[in-house]
């Protein structure tokens, strides 16, 4: 079994690497899966997740890509219908 070590550079400090969740848990999962295959049974035991949060994380990151789809629709209609845009000072209508 080999496990990878995920790093990424970190922008803030060099020298702590940025860690992805879901990254980890798919590595984990990999993990269990071959253990789960062929250690575990051989020795009468088996493993089991109590708690996932890469569910929520999921979650989390379509809710705020639907959020960011949806306010850019409406930042749109809102230039169509009415002259209103975006621009470097903030928020404008004709």
């Amino acid at each position: 079994m080999t496990l990878t070590r995920i790093a990424l550079s970190n922008p803030v400090d060099a020298d702590e690497p940025i860690i992805s969740v879901l990254d980890v848990m798919q590595g984990l999962r990999a993990a269990v899966a071959e253990l789960s295959d062929n250690e575990l049974p051989r020795a009468g035991l088996q493993m089991v997740s109590n708690y996932d949060e890469t569910t929520c994380i999921t979650a989390s990151i379509g809710m705020a890509r639907n959020n960011l789809l949806l306010g850019m629709g409406r930042a749109g209609g809102l230039e169509r219908d009415h002259g209103c845009y975006f621009n470097a000072g903030g928020f404008s209508c004709r």
